[in-house]
């Protein structure tokens, strides 16, 4: 367990989707954290809008040891591109996510067909809750146990063998932050988006896997 110390976050706390009874959420997400935002901005390589995951406070109690040099953490990323390789965004001098410059083109990326892509609802973020209350952080740890793994902190649930993105900026492993699972985002969604970070050089790293 110490191993995985400084290579994740915790506590952790679970992002799940209310039930259908329960309709779209309006409030409880509040000022502490956004999801699932469509950015003016767009991928550098295959054109579509970026996607913010989270857009969350840093004083919350998930990054109460998270070193950042803005109010907020916002992880966006290409959620096309990010399935054929890591996707980086470093932080500007305001505080906001751009594309980094170190960002390198995976095989395959330049051949994709985005008119196949569906775009997100725009509802899609007010569809997910955070908990109040955290949980162990290797609650998630074996993806297949759980209906929902989608969380903030703790240990990824990988879906395949382990994978930590490295800084671009300087070679460190990169700490995760988060998971989104897809299968609750879009009706026929698959797979699961992993989230990261590297404090020192202010970047962060999007991931995908799927079984």
């Amino acid at each position: 367990m110490k191993a995985s110390a400084g290579i994740c976050l915790s506590p952790q706390v679970s992002l799940y989707k209310v039930k259908e009874n329960e309709g779209a959420d309006d409030t409880p997400l509040g000022n502490s954290i956004s999801m699932l935002l469509t950015s003016a901005d767009n991928c550098e390589w295959c054109g579509s809008q970026l996607t913010t995951l989270i857009d969350l406070n840093v004083r919350h109690p998930a990054l109460q040891d998270v070193s950042w040099n803005s109010e907020r953490l916002q992880v966006q990323t290409c959620v096309i591109c990010s399935c054929y390789g890591v996707v980086y965004m470093e932080m500007d001098s305001a505080g906001e996510p751009c594309w980094s410059a170190h960002n390198v083109m995976p095989m395959g990326a330049d051949d994709l067909d985005t008119d196949d892509y569906v775009q997100l609802a725009p509802d899609a973020g007010r569809q997910f809750r955070i908990a109040t209350a955290p949980r162990h952080a290797f609650h998630a740890s074996e993806w297949a146990m759980e209906p929902s793994i989608s969380q903030i902190g703790g240990h990824p649930g990988w879906v395949q063998d382990a994978e930590y993105p490295n800084c671009l900026c300087c070679s460190s492993r990169m700490r995760a932050v988060g998971q989104m699972d897809w299968s609750e985002v879009e009706e026929y969604g698959d797979g699961m988006y992993y989230m990261f970070i590297c404090e020192p050089c202010q970047m962060t790293a999007v991931s995908y896997q799927q079984s």
